[in-house]
């Protein structure tokens, strides 16, 4: 006996999502499993969600990390320059008693000095004031700091060449 195409068809597309939803549950029990071993470690309630962690204290303050690969966290301020001619390797977003901090870290093939004339250009162009500035070479590779501060934040630079010859972006803008 055959049994007619839509009863196939309707048992496959059941399967499927009967498969879906056996995954999201087994995702779901191992994301409860974590939250629970971190409420257990830090006393605190532990939420998890994607690419966010939130901890809530006792007192009720609460602490939010977040973050991913291959774009910006989400609120990154949009003053605050990012490589145009490399790839976001990460960013993310710790927010904390109302006071949000953002990173991002940038990977590149152009040169350390490229990268810092830019930063220092980018920078100034966006009403950042520079406070510091650092470079140096050695027989490992170049490197470069930089510090800019506008409206109470602080954003800090460190720029270095890898073993590979790419060069290395990370930079974190924090309230004062």
């Amino acid at each position: 006996m055959r049994l007619p195409a839509i009863v196939v068809v309707a048992f496959c597309v059941t399967l499927v999502f009967g498969m879906t939803a056996c995954q999201r549950a087994e995702e779901k029990v191992a994301e409860e499993v974590a939250e629970k071993a971190m409420e257990d470690a830090t006393g605190s309630d532990v939420e998890l969600d994607e690419n966010k962690v939130t901890i809530t204290g006792e007192d009720g303050e609460s602490v939010e990390i977040s973050g991913s690969e291959a774009e910006l966290a989400e609120g990154f301020p949009s003053d605050v320059p990012v490589y145009e001619d490399g790839t976001i390797e990460s960013s993310g977003k710790i927010a904390a008693g109302g006071v949000e901090n953002y990173t991002v870290s940038v990977v590149t093939n152009d040169s350390v000095n490229d990268v810092f004339e830019w930063y220092k250009s980018e920078f100034d162009d966006k009403g950042w004031n520079m406070t510091s500035e650092f470079s140096a070479g050695t027989s490992e590779g170049d490197s470069a700091m930089l510090s800019f501060e506008k409206s109470g934040r602080i954003a800090t630079l460190a720029i270095s060449q890898e073993p590979g010859g790419e060069t290395m972006i990370a930079c974190t803008v924090a309230s004062e």
